[in-house]
């Protein structure tokens, strides 16, 4: 998989999203849901209730069909909920940012932006990216680099988000450490 990690702030995390809808993408979070109708985010103040709450939100075109989607179904209490399955159905690019710590803690989580080689369809066969798809990618890792500063650690980089180190080092705030490596300490 194509991935880019880093470390952004609540801040960046918006800016990010609000250049992932300037390109006329629209998000899905990941989530229970009570019926097969999926929550589309296409705006900022659709975004904001499930920065802190959703870790993985599913960046797609707007053009997806929803008859396309592939659900898995689990029970909760007695009562049936369904979820989006990963890879199955449709392209997206995952956007993996856990936000609810830097809320309650003042710690940033790592994340990233990810983008697999193939995926399914709803009959199992492999549907490959488009290169709309991988150009949009691209572009999305063009903007956490510009945002960012690279911390390279044995094999992996990580990119912290320049207001993400300003926030750890006059804030107060920490990043959740790789192992026993403090990243901040690498800038």
């Amino acid at each position: 998989m194509a991935q880019i990690d880093f470390y952004l702030c609540k801040e960046e995390k918006l800016k990010l999203a609000n250049a992932i809808f300037g390109m006329g993408l629209k998000m899905i979070p990941d989530l229970p849901y009570e019926t097969q109708k999926l929550v589309y985010i296409t705006g900022e103040s659709e975004y904001e209730p499930y920065a802190s709450k959703n870790i993985l939100m599913f960046i797609v075109g707007s053009n997806l069909d929803d008859e396309s989607v592939v659900y898995g179904t689990f029970e909760k209490d007695g009562k049936k909920y369904f979820f989006v399955r990963q890879r199955y159905g449709f392209v997206s690019i995952d956007f993996y940012s856990p936000g609810l710590i830097e809320t309650a803690e003042q710690r940033i989580g790592p994340g990233f932006l990810g983008n697999y080689p193939f995926y399914y369809t709803r009959e199992g066969t492999k549907l490959y990216p488009s290169d709309e798809s991988k150009i949009v990618f691209k572009e999305l890792v063009s903007f956490v680099k510009r945002e960012s500063t690279a911390v390279k650690l044995t094999n992996r980089t990580f990119w912290i988000g320049k207001r993400c180190a300003v926030l750890c080092k006059e804030a107060g705030y920490q990043l959740v450490n790789i192992g026993d490596k403090n990243l901040l300490t690498l800038l």
